[in-house]
């Protein structure tokens, strides 16, 4: 990250949900997404950057999508932002 850039900051979030299918197969892992948080603190450009399998890849996806942050700043104005984020799939 270049300096005087901030990090973006998750205000709300939501817990994936486990696809029937992966949890009857007792399939586990984390899905690391690369997303840009744009500069109104909304996730865009999401691509699979370690994927588990296409099911739970999609709903890491999907939830992601659903999560809301305080932009990060690039030279103190809010900027669009990288950031890698995992979404864990772990059965009870």
């Amino acid at each position: 990250m270049r300096p005087g850039t901030t990090v973006p900051r998750l205000l709300s979030k939501k817990n994936p949900k486990y696809p029937p299918s992966s949890r009857d197969a007792r399939v586990e892992g984390t899905v690391v997404l690369y997303v840009v948080i744009s500069s109104v603190g909304v996730p865009s450009d999401i691509l699979v950057y370690r994927p588990v399998t296409p099911e739970l890849d999609a709903e890491a996806i999907k939830t992601v999508e659903q999560w809301r942050f305080s932009p990060g700043t690039a030279g103190g104005q809010p900027a669009n932002v990288p950031v890698m984020i995992e979404v864990n799939f772990k059965l009870k």
